[in-house]
């Protein structure tokens, strides 16, 4: 009896043991499910915030997840972008950058008398103009250092770019307008995203961002407040002139600019025309905004929204493709971006809030008329954006007829035959059969000695020798050309105005000739007379002609 007891006792000791242990099992396995689940919810929220939230947009390590980001499509993008540019100066250095150029060096140290910091930060670029082969050779060293940046942007790399490109800016302001902004701006700011540092990579890119929203603020606002209401479905007519909405005297550049103009028709131009100016005022705020608010859709499609605006102007105005570009690239930093949160560097901070309080000093005192030929302070603080900012009222090309030392007649600034029509299919602004930086011929510069007027004038002269080894120009005229723009794609009659005529041969100005038309008649060929002639006959019975204006200048930014 007692053996019985002890057994019965012994089996349901052992029974209970056993359920003890399948029953923790079973909450050990239970707590286990309930900790994965709240990890995996944890995991999930944290990707979602990175992802939405890119108010933090520092990282430490870019990771495969995040290699797309916006950040880092900008290094990459800006800096082929810029690698591109260093490869095409080289195409200009005999014409603007070299010793027997328009600008040689003993004008920009003597006459132009720069002070001593321009002189300095330039310096590399100055003494590698004394032979264009060293100017190309530095050339080509900046694009492979940008190449370098490409690869692997790093702070020193990006320093060294910002430094190198406004040492080449500065070799001739001549040529710096609104591109060479965009870069020297945008890379300085890459000195501080391209940081390891979290929070140092944080303040930069918010800077930029802040830069971007300046940049479409100063242009839109220029636009909305134009006195012309350029930008307006219903332009001031001043003057007897027919001024159009900004989109119709634009949109007639090239052949995608006419196809432009062919679906909308001037009706949908004149509606589109205000909506283009106010989404510059109102995209880059609405992008921070979705930021804040976490919208991620809604913040992609204001950077899509003026990237696109972007696309279309380079492919409808020509020689802003570039422009356009650059301007696509720092628009990738409105993106949401995937990095980590962390705090600002309090240095960074401070060392960009000196940047653009400097700026802001610059632009609103005296130091802002200081001469951007002579002063280091224009390349390095100006930074306004207001271009585009009123409807175009005419366009403007040149032509240079020349007499050559076989007596034949040709256009030395086309290399081609003399031509009163305009290049391609018209423009805004400004337009020339030579693209690119030849935009910046500074034709209407006042001289301030015979050697600078003879090492701008010469130069058609020897560039034609160069490349014509049996025949020289005699002697030619360098004309301004200006025709008013009308509606539906038309075009008023040509006016013409001398700039000046030249001597090659001597190498001096000619005085005397006759202003309104010039030697070159004496020896015209009919045909292109009669193609002048028809031209001009052409517009007039299209359309009654305007008055056209005659403005000081016509090398404005764009």
């Amino acid at each position: 009896m007692i053996a019985d007891s002890t057994w019965t006792v012994s089996t349901l000791r052992a029974s209970l043991d056993d359920l003890n242990i399948n029953w923790n099992h079973k909450c050990k396995k239970k707590d286990l499910i309930i900790l994965y689940n709240n990890h995996h919810e944890k995991e999930t929220e944290k990707e979602r915030y990175i992802s939405v939230d890119d108010s933090n947009i520092s990282s430490s390590n870019i990771s495969s997840s995040n290699i797309l980001s916006g950040i880092n499509l900008f290094h990459k993008s800006l800096y082929i972008l810029l690698t591109y540019e260093l490869l095409t100066r080289i195409y200009y250095v005999d014409a603007f950058y070299g010793n027997e150029s328009t600008h040689p060096i003993d004008i920009l140290l003597n006459e132009d008398k720069i002070d001593s910091s321009f002189y300095y930060v330039s310096y590399l670029h100055i003494i590698s103009s004394f032979s264009s082969v060293n100017f190309t050779g530095l050339l080509l060293l900046q694009s492979l250092l940008s190449f370098l940046t490409i690869i692997k942007p790093s702070p020193i790399l990006c320093t060294l770019n910002w430094y190198l490109y406004l040492s080449l800016t500065l070799r001739n302001t001549w040529l710096s307008y609104i591109l060479d902004r965009y870069f020297h701006y945008f890379l300085f700011l890459s000195i501080f995203t391209s940081s390891k540092n979290v929070q140092i990579r944080k303040a930069g890119a918010w800077a930029a961002r802040l830069q971007i929203m300046w940049i479409y603020f100063d242009a839109g606002l220029g636009k909305v407040s134009d006195p012309l209401r350029g930008w307006t479905t219903e332009p001031v007519q001043i003057e007897g002139m027919t001024i159009l909405p900004a989109l119709d005297s634009y949109t007639r550049h090239n052949l995608p600019a006419r196809i432009m103009y062919t679906l909308l028709t001037p009706t949908g131009l004149k509606y589109l025309t205000p909506v283009v100016a106010w989404a510059e005022v109102v995209l880059p705020f609405l992008s921070l905004l979705c930021s804040f608010f976490r919208l991620p859709s809604l913040q992609k499609t204001s950077a899509f929204l003026l990237m696109g605006l972007h696309l279309g102007i380079g492919l409808t105005i020509n020689n802003t493709a570039l422009l356009s570009l650059v301007a696509c690239s720092t628009l990738l930093l409105l993106l949401p971006l995937s990095l980590p949160p962390s705090s600002f560097h309090p240095p960074s901070v401070l060392l960009l809030l000196l940047a653009f309080t400097s700026c802001l000093y610059f632009e609103t005192s005296s130091l802002s008329t200081c001469s951007q030929s002579t002063s280091l302070l224009p390349t390095l603080l100006h930074n306004r954006w207001n271009v585009f900012t009123s409807s175009e009222t005419y366009v403007t090309w040149e032509i240079a007829p020349a007499l050559l030392s076989d007596s034949s007649i040709i256009d030395a600034w086309s290399g081609g035959k003399v031509s009163y029509e305009i290049p391609g299919s018209g423009a805004g602004s400004t337009t020339t059969p030579r693209r690119g930086r030849y935009r910046s011929f500074p034709y209407l510069k006042d001289f301030k000695s015979q050697r600078s007027k003879s090492s701008l004038w010469n130069y058609l002269c020897h560039e034609f020798e160069e490349n014509n080894d049996d025949l020289k120009i005699v002697k030619y005229n360098f004309f301004m050309l200006q025709s008013s723009v009308l509606p539906n794609l038309a075009f008023g009659p040509t006016s013409k105005r001398r700039i000046i005529s030249w001597d090659c041969g001597k190498g001096e100005e000619i005085v005397g000739e006759d202003s309104e038309e010039g030697y070159q008649f004496k020896n015209k060929d009919e045909k292109t007379m009669r193609a002048r002639e028809e031209f001009n006959k052409r517009h007039q019975e299209t359309v009654k002609p305007n008055k056209v204006r005659t403005r000081g200048t016509v090398n404005e930014e764009l």
